[in-house]
């Protein structure tokens, strides 16, 4: 799965709704595009970045959780997170504190799957 997908993928979990759209000449699909209605209603041709931005994590993803801990690692340039859904606690390391966050995320939402 690439970012482009993880990033979709907590999205959903997290309540973005995708809405498919097409424009079509009465032949043929002319132009497809995908806008977003968000959880708060607002509808847009974008969702957060949750793997370059921890504020959006903590907006989005976190309240979902039922536990979630971030923790850096000194001796190391990567970060340790733990996220805890009803299926387990689960834990990843990253380089950057969003992208442990959105990986220990994507297991719950699996259910821990790897």
């Amino acid at each position: 799965m690439n970012e482009s997908e993880l990033n979709e993928k907590l999205a959903v979990w997290a309540g973005f709704k995708p809405i498919d759209n097409c424009e079509n000449d009465g032949h043929s699909v002319v132009h497809e595009w995908r806008t977003w209605r968000w959880p708060d209603g607002k509808v847009s041709d974008a969702i957060p970045d949750f793997l370059d931005s921890l504020d959006d994590c903590f907006k989005w993803l976190v309240p979902k959780l039922d536990f979630m801990q971030l923790q850096v690692v000194s001796s190391m340039p990567t970060v340790f997170a733990t996220a805890e859904g009803s299926n387990g606690i689960y834990s990843e390391t990253a380089r950057t504190a969003a992208v442990a966050l959105c990986s220990a995320i994507e297991r719950v939402i699996d259910g821990g799957a790897k």
